[in-house]
């Protein structure tokens, strides 16, 4: 059975617990080029994009309402930063060929079809449980941004290929919308100008 996202279809869909490979190249649920808005990402989202740097993964933090966007928690290969709110899965949990830091704290929204493909074995509901609660313990702690470290900023900095793809998909969408509510209205005023002519000759 395969779960498709716009025009985008996966074997399966993302189940919470799953690691997922994040997509190099931006795209969003409509056969439209988005790179042109690269300009927009921060210096470590592009250096991705650009495939300068080593992939990059996400854990499925519940299953998308809307087969469109997905909770995610971001995780990282830097895992010299453990700590209380970034933890370490290590590669005996994951089944992937290296550790990986779960940063608890950065709980975002991505589009569905930014995930490339599900990788490593998905996480127990204990580990699971325990990565949600520090999330919800630690979340507005680390956001402070007035403090945040140089690293954690990266990781924010990082999400630009969350939160872009997104906007440039709810505003495409809005001008869709706006489209097909002007040629509802059209349409509207046709059909009710043909009425009254048919009324006037009765």
């Amino acid at each position: 059975m395969s779960y498709e996202t716009g025009r985008f279809k996966f074997k399966s869909k993302p189940k919470p617990g799953e690691i997922w490979e994040i997509r190099r190249v931006p795209r969003i649920p409509y056969d439209v080029d988005i790179t042109a808005y690269e300009c927009l990402y921060s210096q470590i989202a592009r250096s991705f994009i650009r495939g300068e740097s080593s992939r990059r993964y996400v854990m499925i933090v519940s299953e998308s309402a809307d087969c469109l966007v997905v909770p995610v928690m971001l995780m990282s290969s830097e895992v010299n930063y453990f700590s209380n709110i970034d933890v370490v899965i290590s590669q005996q949990i994951s089944g992937l060929e290296q550790d990986l830091l779960a940063k608890t704290w950065l709980v975002t929204e991505m589009l569905v079809c930014n995930l490339l493909q599900p990788v490593g074995q998905r996480l127990s509901y204990d580990l699971y449980n325990d990565l949600m609660d520090r999330s919800e313990e630690y979340q507005d702690n680390v956001l402070d941004l007035e403090n945040v470290d140089i690293f954690h900023k990266q990781e924010l900095d990082f999400t630009d290929l969350f939160y872009i793809p997104i906007n440039i998909y709810r505003n495409h969408q809005r001008y869709i919308d706006g489209i097909n509510a002007t040629e509802s209205l059209l349409n509207d005023v046709l059909l009710l100008e043909q009425e009254t002519k048919l009324i006037k000759y009765f």
